[in-house]
């Protein structure tokens, strides 16, 4: 029984590495697309991965932010990637398998992934100087 679930818990840890990866690159084309060149893309993917770590209770618990800072937090992806990952590994209790997560992750994904393919362009080599 005990095992049943060890491997119930690592599919679903997999389960949640691969679509948080997916939605996270193609979260970052997107947000890469609204940068002016590639020296500014460079610098928008961290800053913004710090900002959501720090509020989607990665570095910090969520209870412990004010509550609108919590509700900020819930609506981006990584809340819902950190929860499904502490989740499936036993960290919270339960075998982690949400809908609500794999649902936000998977529109997070599919909404990111349309934005990129609408607003990403290719700067040519010669143009970056």
């Amino acid at each position: 029984m005990i095992e049943g679930l060890k491997e119930l818990g690592k599919t679903i840890f997999l389960t949640y590495a691969v679509l948080g990866t997916a939605t996270m690159c193609a979260l970052g084309v997107a947000v890469s697309a609204f940068a002016p060149n590639a020296d500014a893309a460079g610098a928008i993917g961290p800053f913004s991965a710090v900002i959501l770590s720090f509020i989607s209770s990665v570095f910090v618990p969520i209870d412990q932010l004010p509550e609108w800072l919590q509700q900020v937090g819930r609506v981006f992806p990584l809340f819902h990637l950190a929860e499904g990952l502490q989740k499936s590994l036993g960290v919270t209790g339960g075998t982690g398998l949400s809908a609500n997560n794999v649902a936000v992750l998977a529109l997070w994904a599919v909404g990111s992934a349309i934005v990129a393919a609408r607003a990403f362009k290719w700067e040519p080599q010669s143009a970056r100087g």
